[in-house]
């Protein structure tokens, strides 16, 4: 099984949170292995013992840093968390969807918390209809950079609700670059979902 939590960062400088990662060392031992690569950097930590294996990805995609973790059982899911959290904070599901709730967050705060949302539903592909409303909502934005964000992350998810959603806004659309961006998700999703 596995779970996604993005990083906590904000207000922390970026050196600063290299640091805390480095410092996961520490913690979980030296890391097994380095990753490099065009569209993200990964660190891999795995336990034999708890067949419990986290990688901290640093994607130059999305513009996020986060974690995955693979695991067998949930209490070694909590432990990998409570020991990632002994250096850097992470963010619940629960926690974006309050920010996201806060209606004193900035256009480029709400567009960051997107991201966050679709990059921790990535790896299920269990449908949820209220989250579905919140992307959608997102997607209804005033603000085109919220609606361009949301688009972007979308493409993280393999939710094929969304293809009728989109196909419905995007005549209505009036900033290209977000057309595009929507024509170009419905049929990437048509193309390697059906």
């Amino acid at each position: 099984m596995l779970k996604k939590y993005t990083l906590n960062d904000i207000g922390i400088p970026e050196m600063e949170v290299v640091d805390q990662i480095q410092g996961l060392n520490e913690i979980l031992g030296k890391y097994e292995s380095y990753i490099p690569g065009e569209e993200m950097n990964q660190l891999v930590w795995h336990n034999d013992t708890t067949q419990t294996t986290i990688y901290y990805v640093d994607d130059f995609i999305i513009d996020l840093s986060y974690f995955i973790i693979e695991y067998a059982q949930e209490a070694h899911v909590q432990k990998a968390i409570a020991n990632i959290e002994t250096k850097i904070k992470l963010f619940t599901q629960e926690q974006i969807l309050d920010k996201l709730k806060d209606t004193q967050k900035s256009v480029q705060e709400y567009a960051l918390f997107i991201k966050r949302l679709a990059v921790t539903l990535s790896e299920s592909h269990d449908y949820d209809e209220a989250l579905f409303e919140v992307f959608c909502t997102a997607l209804k934005s005033p603000s085109e950079l919220v609606r361009f964000h949301t688009i972007f992350a979308l493409s993280y998810l393999n939710w094929l609700e969304f293809v009728p959603f989109l196909e419905k806004l995007i005549p209505l659309e009036k900033d290209p670059d977000v057309k595009n961006a929507m024509q170009r998700l419905v049929e990437g999703y048509q193309k390697f979902l059906t």
